[in-house]
């Protein structure tokens, strides 16, 4: 059996550096968003072409 947990509010310090991580999380995402987008979409065209190659009889 564990120990119970007691939550206590983040200090000032903590809070702010939390918000900083979240802003630089976003300012990363936000500048590799077209190579987010691109590498999905390749792998979502790769992922169609191989079905069609191997499964190319159930759909002739």
């Amino acid at each position: 059996m564990t120990a119970p947990v007691h939550l206590t509010r983040p200090s000032e310090e903590e809070a702010e550096i939390f918000l900083i991580d979240l802003e630089l999380m976003a300012s990363i995402f936000r500048k590799n968003l077209p190579l987010i987008v691109c590498t999905t979409v390749l792998m979502m065209a790769i992922s169609c072409a191989y079905a069609l190659f191997v499964y190319r009889e159930n759909f002739t």
